[in-house]
């Protein structure tokens, strides 16, 4: 019998080394959170900050000078296999406000 393994040895729950840190993770876990609701967004009370909000773009548009869309993707990806670039191509392209040619209009990039 493997004593090492966690799943097989009865004794390592019981462990004083563990109770500490059972716990700690109990007191966390009950206490209140460090994080609130509100309408700007989520506010980090400890740091009094809101969450950024980062990741994938829900909403890739093609922009023209005029500010009409032109094309509308669900990810930075989808636009990149359209438009023949790389995904990192585009972003660092939404990073500048890059102005483009396509199908015969001068457009931008945005995420949304």
């Amino acid at each position: 019998m493997n004593n090492r393994r966690l799943s097989t040895n009865s004794a390592s729950a019981t462990d004083p080394r563990r109770t500490h840190l059972y716990d700690e993770i109990n007191s966390l876990l009950s206490g209140p959170s460090n994080y609130q609701k509100t309408s700007k967004g989520i506010l980090i009370i400890s740091k009094q900050e809101y969450l950024r909000e980062g990741g994938a773009a829900r909403v890739v548009q093609i922009i023209d000078g005029e500010l009409n869309v032109i094309e509308t993707f669900t990810s930075m990806v989808k636009c990149a296999e359209v438009l023949g670039k790389d995904p990192n191509t585009l972003t660092r392209w939404v990073q500048t406000n890059r102005q483009f040619n396509w199908k015969n209009k001068l457009c931008t990039i945005k995420k949304f």
